[in-house]
Formats: structure tokens, C-alpha cells, sequence
């Protein structure tokens, strides 16, 4: 949620900036770690907020230039995610053995850092107008000062500073609004119409430099100067932040983006949770660490696999993004109820069917984490982007923790045994995705029939 705010205020480009050094200041800091806690800070915490800032400029940049059809291509921008997930646990498992884990956490933030070229090439495409409008404006006042006189220039100047720094806004309203507030304003408005007929009417140029302040009484310019731009920049951040809070409690007036919250908060906090388990159940199940690693590894390919048949189906139109999300996640559900029924295994070559379910469940995972992001797209205009995938993250975070402490009770309550747990995280998974599930069928079929009932009424009008 404070990353959507960030991103909001101060751009893609910055947001991204912060989040790279975050995250590379929160894992190297945390080699450095002489207890728990400070691990949890540093490596939870901070780099947690470096990721999550990283994560939403990467999305908004990369959706500001990708319009309408084009936004179909997102799900390929998360790949390298799966592809990481691919690469990163042998890579992990050899650094450990060559430096220990305090080498390892050091060589990761040098890697998290090179995030920081890339954050500086993040940029809004739309928000480029604004220096459009400025740089129309300067070409404006360079032929109206060509058109009059030397004397008149600083009234004219006085007049495009003021244009210049409100470009972008509405400024009949903010002149009512601040017409107590600003007499210098209204009185540059009333030179420059006076000093529009300079050229035929001497008396109106007299007018104007009477409205003038003197222009040898520097020291008393400047300090209207200073005083106006002072009075501008407040009312120009009270506005923003009016905006912000109107945008952030707008996003809560969807019923349809409310039950999607609800239904990606278990489903992601149930994921996570079911990520952390994975590989102490595999070890439990007679591999080693690095075996289960490599288990888990294997099956980003399903990853992989989903991005780019996500990706397919939205280009060809072949469906809609949020029933790809609704029907992988219960596909996703049913395969974790199947975990239970892997058999021990004794080495890495006797795992095939521990490898193939694994690959089955990531791939129905992979569908619903790639379209995800554009579901919340598809809800909200981006101004209110931002705002949503924010606030959705944020809940969703909150009840990852939550998750990962019942679970771990309710494994500990059954010696170890894991079997509970898969089932109870793939029947929510289901439970609370078909809610989202039905609502999408329900209003399709209502749209279906109100486009026919349109249609009948176009031919009978027709025919009569």
C-alpha cells in the first residue's frame, strides 16, 4: 500500500530507484546479522519493501506503454520471475557450500544492486504531456514578447511564469478557488488583456505599466515573486493529497475488486504457505535438502509454460483474464489436495511422480500469478492502479504470516504429518475462489442476455 502511494507521488522511475537500494542495502545488511531479530528486520523487512517497491514500478511502467491489446504481452514481463526460480536454488546451494550463507547473502545484494540501471529507465509514457504543455507555453511567450515592447516584457513574463506552473490544471478553477489568496494573479490577468491592444492603443499600454509593480524596485518584485510561488506550491500539494485520498477510497466503491481481494489474499497467502512446506515435506518423504531443492526448481518450468500460454490465449482472445485466474487457481487447489499421495523416495531418480505433480501444480499456479496483475488492470484506470494492486498485495501480505503460523500449529499437532495441512490449504484455495468464479459466470450470462434482448429490439424496429 505505501509503494502504491510512493509510486503515485513521485513516479516509476523513483520508486524503482529506492527499491533497488532497499533491497540490496536489507540482504547485504544482513549478512552482517548477529542475531534473529536483526535478520527479520534487515532481511525481511527491509528487502521486503525494496521487492514490493520494485514490483509495482516494474507493473505500472511496463503498463503505461502497453495499451488495450498490447497489455496482453504483460504476463510475459513476470517470466523471468519463473526463470530465477529455475536458476536460483542450485546457484543458491553452491554459493552456500564455497562461502556459507553470510558469503552468499553479500554476492546477492551485489546482484539486487544491478536492479538500479534498470529502475533508471522506468518512465510514465502519458506524463510526458506535461512538458509538452510547458515547452508550448515557452514558444507562446517568445512571440508574445517579439510583438511588444521592451517595456512591457516584464509583465508579460510575470504573467507565463504563472501559466507555466499551473499547466496541466484547470485554471478557471483555481483562479476562483484562490482569487483572495493571489491579487498578484488576477492583477498579471488583467495586464495581459490590457496589454493585448498595445500595439494600437497607446492608452492601454499606460494602464498596463500602471498595474505594474515598478520594474527598477527589484527587491520588492522578488519578494511578490516568492511569496505567489510560495502560496502556488502549498495549494499544489493540499491538492495532491486530496487527490490521493479520494483515488485511495474510490478503489473500495467495487464490489467485484473486493471479493478478487478476498479471494487472492488466501489464495497467494495459501501458496506461500504451501511453498514453505514443500520442501520439508519432500525431505520428510527421504531426500536431502538440495534434492527437494532441485524438486522445486524443476517445476518453474510449469512457470514458464504459463506465462507464455497465458500470454497466447489473451492475444487470440481465447478467453478472459479473470476466468483464466478463477478456473487455474481451483485446478491449482485440486493438484495440492494430491500431494499427500507422493511415496517416499530414496534418491532424485525415484522421485518422477513427486516432479511431475509439482510441475502440474506450478503451472496451474503460473496461469493465475501471470494474469493476475491484469485483472486488477481491468478493474481500475491507472490512476487508480497503483492504489489497487497496492492495497491487494498488502492484504494479501498480512495474512501470509498468519497462514504460515496455523498451518505450522496444525502440522506440529499431527506429528509432522503434512497430509491435514495440504488439504485444508487446497480445499481454501477452492472454497474462496469459486465465490469469484460464480459471480463472473453469473454476470456474463446477465451481459449475454441483455446483448441478444438488444439485438431483438434492433431487428424488430427494423422490420416494423
Amino acid at each position: 500500500m505505501l509503494a502504491g502511494m510512493f509510486l503515485h507521488k513521485f513516479g516509476v522511475r523513483a520508486t524503482a530507484v529506492l527499491g533497488s537500494v532497499l533491497l540490496s542495502l536489507g540482504v547485504g545488511a544482513s549478512c552482517f546479522a548477529p542475531n534473529i531479530i536483526f535478520l527479520m528486520c534487515f532481511f525481511g523487512i527491509v528487502s521486503g519493501f525494496g521487492s514490493s517497491f520494485l514490483f509495482f514500478s516494474m507493473n505500472v511502467g511496463v503498463a503505461s506503454y502497453l495499451e488495450n491489446s498490447g497489455r496482453h504481452f504483460m504476463p510475459l514481463v513476470d517470466m523471468g520471475g519463473s526463470a530465477g526460480g529455475i536458476v536460483c536454488p542450485p546457484l543458491i546451494s553452491y554459493l552456500i557450500d564455497f562461502y556459507g550463507w553470510r558469503g552468499s547473502l553479500l554476492i546477492f545484494s551485489a546482484i539486487a544492486l544491478n536492479s538500479l540501471p534498470c529502475g533508471l529507465m522506468y518512465s510514465i509514457k502519458n506524463r510526458n504531456d506535461l512538458h509538452s504543455t510547458v515547452d508550448n507555453n515557452d514558444k507562446n511567450s517568445k512571440q508574445r514578447q517579439d510583438s511588444y515592447g521592451e517595456k512591457d516584457i516584464d509583465c508579460i513574463y510575470r504573467l507565463l511564469s504563472t501559466d507555466i506552473e499551473e499547466a496541466g490544471k484547470t485554471d478557471s478553477w483555481y483562479v476562483e478557488q484562490n482569487s483572495e489568496q493571489l491579487p498578484l494573479q488576477s492583477n498579471n490577468s488583467h495586464c495581459a488583456e490590457e496589454t493585448g491592444d498595445l500595439a494600437r492603443n497607446e492608452t492601454s499600454s499606460d494602464h498596463c505599466l500602471a498595474t505594474t509593480p515598478a520594474i527598477d524596485d527589484s527587491s520588492s518584485l522578488n519578494r511578490e515573486h516568492s511569496k505567489t510561488n510560495d502560496q502556488v506550491e502549498d495549494t499544489k500539494n493540499t491538492t495532491s493529497e486530496i487527490s490521493q485520498k479520494a483515488l485511495f477510497f474510490s478503489i473500495f466503491s467495487n464490489k467485484d475488486f473486493l471479493l478478487f481481494v478476498l479471494t487472492m489474499t488466501v489464495v497467494v497467502s495459501s501458496e506461500l504457505t504451501l511453498s514453505a512446506m514443500t520442501s520439508d515435506f519432500f525431505v520428510s518423504k527421504g531426500t536431502t535438502r538440495s534434492e527437494a531443492a532441485q524438486i522445486y526448481g524443476i517445476g518453474f518450468t510449469g512457470e514458464i509454460i504459463a506465462h507464455i500460454s497465458s500470454t497466447w490465449m489473451l492475444y487470440k482472445n481465447k478467453t478472459l483474464s479473470l476466468l483464466i485466474f478463477c478456473i487455474s487457481a481451483i485446478l491449482s487447489g485440486a493438484f495440492v489436495t494430491i500431494y499427500p499421495s507422493i511415496p517416499t523416495m530414496t534418491s532424485l531418480s525415484s522421485a518422477g511422480w513427486a516432479i511431475f505433480l509439482t510441475i502440474c501444480e506450478m503451472t496451474a499456479h503460473g496461469h493465475y500469478q501471470a494474469v493476475c496483475i491484469l485483472v486488477i488492470l481491468e478493474f481500475f484506470d491507472e490512476k487508480r492502479y497503483p492504489f489497487a494492486i497496492g492495497f491487494t498485495m498488502t492484504v494479501s501480505g498480512i495474512f501470509v504470516p498468519i497462514f504460515g503460523y496455523i498451518f505450522g500449529i496444525i502440522t506440529q499437532y499431527n506429528n509432522n504429518d503434512y497430509t491435514v495441512s495440504f488439504y485444508l490449504l487446497g480445499s481454501l484455495i477452492v472454497v474462496f475462489t469459486l465465490p469469484t468464479f460464480i459471480r463472473f459466470l453469473v454476470k456474463r450470462e446477465k451481459s449475454k442476455r441483455k446483448e441478444t434482448h438488444q439485438k431483438n429490439l434492433e431487428i424488430n424496429l427494423k422490420d416494423s
